[in-house]
């Protein structure tokens, strides 16, 4: 079998399925201006997990899918890498990527209270 010389789905292996938690922290209590109610304030943390693999590459491919992947886990605003990347040589030619995203999403979220 000859070595891949890009990464796709054909050469993806799971370590773990994804996994997403959604914690919530109370910021405040009050009323709005002109309100009669009460609301809360929360901060809302969304963080999905995710570890896999692309495997069987030439060292140029795994070069290449080490890339995409800081590109792709890169957010937006901030610029933080939201993964560990890191590309293994497994013996002969070969060579795998090896990636453990965390993506984390905080919104803020306000609620009547009743």
């Amino acid at each position: 079998m000859a070595l891949l010389t890009t990464h796709s789905e054909t050469n993806k292996v799971r370590q773990s399925l994804p996994v997403t938690t959604v914690t919530r922290r109370l910021i405040l209590v009050g009323k709005k201006a002109g309100s009669e109610s009460d609301w809360a304030v929360w901060s809302v943390r969304t963080t999905t997990t995710e570890r896999f693999s692309y495997v069987g590459m030439t060292e140029t491919a795994a070069g290449a899918c080490v890339t995409a992947m800081l590109t792709a886990y890169t957010h937006a605003v901030t610029g933080e890498v939201q993964a560990d990347i890191e590309a293994v040589h497994v013996g002969g030619l070969m060579w795998q990527v090896n990636v453990e995203s965390r993506l984390e999403t905080t919104t803020t979220v306000s609620e009547e209270l009743v």
